[in-house]
């Protein structure tokens, strides 16, 4: 029973170990289910996927308009991308790498960033040296991952490694418009598989495949193939060469590898070695074929220790398939006691126990023994070549999906446009006049201060007064008055300008604001209005007819409202009711009544009424002078006396 060594003198406890590992997962897993509702973790998504899709645009020599179809292709990538063991990092530098090795702005869909990101880490190699390749051999972009899978699987179900297969095959990508493969891409997969498995470079046999295109290069081949006394009808034979060179290399390169298997022996020792009398005979091959003798050697000893593998290993009869019979015949291995071994259960097993033990399996055992024969996408092959610790992290790294989501939306767009278009239109309306331009501004201080400062050393000189020194500084306060009336007229208009634009930029959060400010205005407006008290003009007071020598001009007319009176007519008569109270016999009435005919008291009592009806010049009044002559005449108008 595991028991808890850190009480007993502070030994490695495994359980305690597992429980800390697991607490660890499931703090984890709580902080990204949290990130999810959290509104930093999303805004801090939402500027990742901004800033990566904007350095895109940037290196594509773009602006904003392809900001959002690549934010939204990315983010919804992240999920997938994330599971197979990646990050939006990689998702940004695939799409960035990807355009930049095609030459052209190539926005990626959200389904290639996962395969392509799966195919590079399967493959080793970079996505943009992937999908440059096969775009040369006339494949496009969404096409080289799915090609790439092919080579894959080919590697995989003859037993190469798929790691160096890829790289032999995205490096002689070209060959595929000068020869015609069986299968296209797998053709040149399983000719660089098997290069990789006899640890030779392709490009020889390429260049022989070249040597033996035309006629008159196969005929010399096939002749010094005789002469040598090569035992190969494939390659004594000049029409069946230019036909394997043509439209089969990968069958020439095959026949190049049989016809040098002659050439070696399995010493005492369990060694394969070229025989000491066909070094000679390789060497003069080698001239005649134009082949590197170190490749011709490759070939030998790979081929022959191949075929006695499959010499020596008793395949039940129907069980397996040519594929899986290869898979095995790859996987052994010659053991010190000179016998072919293959690892069963992580034991070395001879060939014939080891058929015997493959053949005792049940049928999910055998399933799960061939599984490296079977075809798998990229996708499942990443997958499963991550470490499981690498795995659970993804898994967990996977939860977080609503801040991506977000981050996807074209509301996230404009709420990171909103700001930008506010701030770039405030900026032109206080910096984006003539009157506020640096050139303007630096020229009008230049010049005030350089009138002021002139008088202030002619001042201190002798040469100037105080009194030119201020009426300079009166001049220069006059002028920076004029100039700030004038970029004030010119930012109003400029205010107005940038107004329309926000409106016409189809902004829903600037839409909101701008709807909110009006509403708040006309609310603003309306409470004026209700609270705003209504004056009116009281009237003339009028006084009872006590004194019998008063005279009555006219009949009164009712008090009227400021509002009402402003618009009347100005030319309409004016009643007035004027009581005279001539108690001191001293007084003459009729001398007051000559004095009202003159002009000149006419125009003054006009003046005095308008004084009083208007305010004191607080209301508006009708300078008009012919107007003013009739409210005087009315003015004057008194029963029974003429107006001068």
């Amino acid at each position: 029973m595991l028991q808890n060594t850190n009480n007993t003198g502070g030994g490695f406890d495994p359980i305690a170990k597992l429980t800390e590992s697991f607490n660890s997962f499931a703090v984890k897993v709580g902080e990204s289910l949290a990130s999810n509702l959290s509104a930093v973790e999303i805004a801090k998504t939402v500027l990742e996927v901004d800033d990566a899709a904007v350095g895109i645009a940037k290196s594509f020599g773009q602006g904003r308009e392809n900001v959002l179809e690549m934010s939204k292709a990315m983010a919804g990538a992240v999920r997938e991308v994330t599971l197979l063991g990646g990050n939006f990092q990689k998702i940004a530098e695939i799409q960035e790498t990807v355009g930049a090795g095609l030459g052209r702005n190539l926005i990626l869909t959200t389904e290639s960033y996962e395969k392509l990101y799966a195919a590079s880490e399967v493959s080793g190699r970079s996505a943009k040296e992937i999908v440059t390749s096969f775009k040369d051999a006339g494949f496009s972009a969404y096409q080289s991952a799915t090609q790439m899978e092919k080579v894959i699987n080919v590697s995989r179900s003859m037993g190469a490694n798929a790691k160096a297969v890829s790289e032999t095959v995205l490096q002689n990508m070209d060959a595929l418009n000068k020869y015609n493969f069986d299968g296209g891409v797998q053709g040149l997969a399983k000719m660089a598989s098997q290069a990789s498995l006899l640890r030779i470079n392709m490009k020889e046999t390429l260049n022989f495949a070249e040597k033996v295109f035309d006629p008159e290069g196969a005929i010399e081949v096939a002749a010094a193939m005789q002469r040598l006394g090569v035992a190969n009808s494939e390659l004594l034979d000049p029409l069946r060469l230019m036909d394997m060179a043509q439209n089969d290399p990968a069958e020439l390169q095959n026949q190049l590898s049989k016809m040098t298997e002659q050439f070696v022996q399995l010493n005492e020792k369990g060694q394969f070695e070229i025989m000491p009398g066909a070094k000679r005979q390789l060497r003069e091959i080698e001239q005649s074929l134009n082949i590197p003798y170190e490749t011709l050697t490759k070939m030998a000893i790979g081929t022959k220790e191949l075929d006695m593998k499959m010499q020596q290993i008793k395949f039940p009869t129907g069980m397996f398939t040519e594929d899986q019979e290869r898979m095995i015949a790859n996987m052994a291995e010659m053991g010190e006691d000179g016998q072919f071994k293959i690892s069963i259960d992580g034991e070395a097993t001879n060939l014939d126990d080891a058929m015997v033990k493959i053949s005792a399996m049940s049928k999910e055992q055998q399933d799960k023994f061939f599984e490296a024969t079977k075809e798998k996408t990229v996708e499942e092959l990443a997958k499963e070549q991550l470490t499981t610790l690498q795995d659970i992290n993804a898994n967990i790294a996977a939860l977080k999906v609503i801040p991506s989501a977000v981050a996807g939306t074209r509301a996230a767009k404009q709420a990171l446009e909103a700001p930008r278009l506010i701030t770039r239109e405030v900026a032109d309306v206080f910096t984006g006049t003539e009157a506020t331009k640096i050139s303007n501004l630096t020229k009008g201080i230049d010049e005030a201060s350089s009138k002021i400062l002139t008088d202030i050393n002619k001042l201190i000189t002798g040469e100037g007064s105080m009194t030119q020194l201020l009426t300079t500084m009166g001049e220069v306060g006059k002028q920076f008055e004029s100039f700030t009336l004038a970029g004030a007229e010119q930012m109003t208009v400029q205010y107005e300008e940038s107004i329309k634009k926000l409106g016409d930029a189809n902004n829903m959060f600037i839409d909101i604001l701008l709807n909110s400010g009006k509403k708040i205005k006309d609310m603003f407006m309306v409470d004026q209005n209700i609270n705003q008290p209504q004056t009116t003009t009281p009237p003339l007071p009028a006084t009872s007819q006590s004194n019998p020598q008063m005279t009555n001009m006219n009949n009164t007319t009712p008090p009227v409202n400021n509002t009402q009176q402003n618009q009347s007519t100005n030319n309409s008569p004016i009643d007035v009711n004027l009581n005279i109270n001539a108690s001191n016999p001293n007084i003459d009435t009729n001398q007051i009544i000559l004095a009202l005919q003159n002009t000149g008291v006419q125009e003054a009592l006009v003046t005095a009424v308008n004084q009083g009806r208007y305010n004191n010049g607080l209301s508006s009044m009708n300078s008009n002078p012919q107007q003013q002559m009739v409210m005087s005449n009315n003015a004057a108008g008194l029963s029974g006396i003429p107006v001068a």
